[in-house]
């Protein structure tokens, strides 16, 4: 179950990112990386993505971690 709805929310999110790309007004970016996120909470590379995040964004590294993703 929570699979499942991991996947579904990664895919949205990719969707938007795609979308985001395209037009000017989302930053796609952001959506690939919060898909990211929720496809591969204890991966190492996620890890290092959320540090890196940190560094630049303390609060939406927070907002990550506390959704447990990161």
């Amino acid at each position: 179950m929570l699979l499942t709805l991991r996947i579904i929310v990664a895919v949205i999110c990719c969707l938007i990112g795609v979308v985001g790309l395209i037009l000017p007004i989302l930053p796609g970016w952001l959506f690939f990386l919060l898909a990211f996120a929720v496809l591969a909470p204890q991966h190492r590379y996620t890890k290092r993505a959320v540090a890196w995040v940190d560094k630049r964004a303390p609060r939406m590294a927070k907002a990550i971690r506390w959704l447990g993703m990161g």
